[in-house]
């Protein structure tokens, strides 16, 4: 009971595995399973508590935690959960740790190529836009409680590493001293952890001495500042809240952070084919596309930006952190767009800015006249016009977030038309190719249909959000399609989609 009680899993089942008698007490039986259960090993957690049940059919905590362990049986297995029930958990819990199991769905670690010895994580299977990869508990999860109650969150330290000459400020101490509790007392899980990339570091050999673990303070650190992850409360609420703001706020960097290792072998492309999103301490990892067997997930380490930037000022974060430069295909244009047209694109929205104010991408909500939303599209179109590959190819962000304002302030406006036509613009520009769903509707036009995948971003749900509402009123019959489309962005953006009616409620 003391080691459950300091989550020393490995020794309590040890202690237990240790009796020779093979009828164990009643609380021997309970205490093993408890210990199991700390581990995540459900399957064996439920068989004993079954033999409990069997042997003390009185015992009502027995049932209780029979019942609690088949439902994490059930996520581990099935990848079924309720997200609206890890939301009340969320809210209620500080540190918002919350009590589910790990899925790892049609995925493996496996070598990337990238270079010797780097690895990644490769579907296993065909899988479908939306689908879930990973809903995976935190190894270990740092909270700092932003909302300034004081409740529950860690405090902001400064950790100085006299050697590297470096100071980090925020949730990385405590993360390290977490890891090394979480390794020293529970061995058996360490492996997770220590076969993470970790740079040039060259680790200790010894794994004990005198029958205790050896846990490598260096190697954590080095793991936490390659591996780690900054995270909101929950992905939707940190949506929430940024919709409702009008202009830029200050850096959205998360203080909270944790390690999830198995989302830790997923390397960085800008263009990528799988989001992460939270809920607590549970990181959902979706697939963006369609994905054939075999394929590499990749996601953005940092997103890339709207605002054109040389290509060696997108590189730099990148290279500082993980010693790498990114070749994906937008960067690749960025690197062969000379800075006079990043310049002229710097102006042009700069100008579109002067014609229609705009913060986060919504637009102002003023009045503004039909003589002046026509000058901002002309703007747009020169926007374009600078942009030499197909979107499909490379996506336009530069001109997403200006479509998507435009498209805004002809829903205000309350035409459908113009509100569809900018929409489906800001879809082309993100690289997708929509079929249909084009207004006025043609004679014998069918509804829209994505035979495309493009980039993924919390924008694609405006989108989709923006067409629907353009379709209850122009074309109701392709209202429908529109709101599956939203709901599938929304379900990989945020991570489920049981809350998608309740948030659009919200939003719109």
């Amino acid at each position: 009971m003391a080691f459950l009680k300091i989550k020393s899993f490995d020794s309590a089942f040890l202690d237990i595995e240790s009796v020779t008698t093979s009828n164990l007490t009643e609380k021997a039986l309970f205490r093993k399973a408890q210990a199991l259960y700390g581990l995540q090993r459900f399957r064996e957690c439920c068989e004993v508590l079954k033999a409990l049940r069997l042997a003390y059919p009185s015992n009502k905590s027995g049932k209780e935690e029979l019942d609690r362990a088949i439902g994490r049986l059930a996520e581990q297995t099935h990848g079924r959960y309720q997200f609206k029930q890890l939301y009340a958990e969320a809210a209620r819990l500080r540190p918002p740790h919350l009590d589910h199991a790990i899925y790892t769905g049609p995925v493996v670690v496996k070598d990337s190529g990238i270079s010797p010895g780097g690895r990644g994580l490769f579907t296993t299977k065909a899988v479908a836009a939306g689908d879930l990869l990973v809903c995976e508990k935190a190894f270990a999860h740092a909270f700092i409680d932003e909302s300034n109650d004081g409740h529950g969150g860690i405090s902001m330290t400064i950790l100085i590493d006299a050697m590297s000459d470096r100071a980090t400020m925020g949730s990385e101490p405590e993360l390290i001293n977490m890891m090394i509790r979480k390794c020293h007392h529970n061995p058996s899980l360490a492996t997770a952890i220590t076969d993470l990339h970790h740079g040039t570091y060259e680790p200790v050999e010894t794994s004990s001495v005198d029958g205790g673990p050896i846990v490598d303070s260096f190697l954590i650190r080095r793991i936490i500042a390659l591996n780690s992850f900054g995270c909101p409360l929950t992905t939707r609420d940190f949506r929430l809240s940024m919709a409702s703001k009008t202009s830029p706020g200050p850096s959205e960097a998360f203080h909270s952070s944790g390690i999830w290792p198995t989302a830790s072998y997923i390397n960085h492309s800008c263009t990528s084919n799988a989001r992460r999103s939270f809920i607590g301490d549970m990181m959902i990892v979706r697939a963006t596309c369609d994905l054939p067997p075999n394929t590499e997930l990749r996601w953005w380490y940092q997103p890339p930006g709207t605002e054109p930037t040389s290509y060696l000022s997108h590189q730099k974060p990148l290279l500082k952190n993980w010693g790498f430069m990114c070749k994906c295909a937008i960067c690749r244009d960025m690197r062969d767009t000379p800075e006079s047209v990043m310049q002229k694109r710097r102006q042009l929205r700069s100008q579109f800015r002067s014609l229609i104010p705009t913060g986060r991408g919504l637009s102002f909500g003023g009045a503004l006249g039909m003589n002046v939303l026509k000058k901002a599209e002309a703007v747009v179109d020169k926007l374009k016009a600078t942009f030499k590959k197909p979107a499909a190819q490379v996506p336009r962000l530069a001109v997403t977030d200006l479509q998507l304002v435009l498209a805004r302030e002809y829903e205000n406006r309350m035409q459908p038309v113009e509100t569809c036509r900018l929409a489906l613009a800001a879809l082309e520009s993100f690289g997708f190719v929509v079929e249909g769903g084009e207004l006025p509707r043609r004679e014998g036009g069918g509804g829209p249909a994505v035979r495309g995948s493009g980039l993924m971003t919390d924008s694609v749900i405006d989108c989709w959000m923006f067409l629907r509402n353009a379709y209850r009123v122009a074309a109701p019959e392709f209202a429908a399609a529109a709101e599956g489309y939203a709901k599938t962005a929304y379900r990989i953006c945020i991570g489920e989609d049981e809350t998608f009616h309740e948030t659009y409620g919200c939003l719109l």
